[in-house]
């Protein structure tokens, strides 16, 4: 699923994701919702993020700065296959991701300083002209334009992961050790 999904997210994207949570609970299914997933190939948001990150000489540093909890797309399988294997977790919802959130700049910091080794400076962008922007531009160019991802992303609840975690029996990866291209650094630290 995703963390975004809830019944009243602000965006089309978390409420279907809800709503299909709904119908696998409803067949005794186990969900998980992982936070940002990131590492592996580029792609999805992560691989978007890293283009726009290696391309652009500054990347947006929103104010407030949203807060995501990052999962290393390899964590994730390893989730996935545990709740697979799990007997018990039938009906569950299960949070995996980073147990204490950091900002979306420090995220794109670490795609810069680790993913793509280049030296990119953070540009303020505060979240209410974006917001602007999405009522003068209205919902279907906004779409368009991608900015309607932007206000899932400022509207992300924090997600309690500790004990979903444990359940699945699942140690994260630190997000330095996640950026590096083998998705380990203790290999290189040796």
């Amino acid at each position: 699923s995703s963390q975004a999904a809830r019944s009243d997210a602000p965006t089309d994207y978390g409420r279907t994701k809800w709503q299909i949570e709904q119908l696998a609970m409803g067949a005794n299914g186990c969900v998980v919702r992982p936070g940002q997933v990131y590492g592996g190939f580029e792609s999805g948001l992560f691989g978007v993020l890293s283009t726009v990150v290696r391309k652009l000489p500054c990347y947006p540093a929103f104010l407030p700065a949203p807060k995501i909890q990052p999962i290393h797309v390899d964590d994730l399988v390893a989730a996935l296959l545990s709740c697979a294997t799990t007997p018990g977790l039938e009906s569950s919802i299960l949070n995996v991701g980073a147990e204490r959130p950091i900002s979306f700049t420090s995220f794109l910091n670490a795609i810069a300083h680790y993913w793509v080794k280049r030296t990119r400076l953070p540009l303020p962008v505060p979240v209410v002209v974006i917001r602007l922007a999405i009522a003068v531009l209205g919902t279907n160019l906004s779409k368009k334009m991608g900015l309607e991802r932007l206000n899932s992303l400022f509207d992300l609840k924090t997600m309690e992961t500790t004990e979903d975690l444990k359940r699945l029996g699942i140690s994260l990866r630190s997000l330095h050790s996640g950026m590096s291209r083998s998705g380990d650094s203790r290999r290189r630290n040796l």
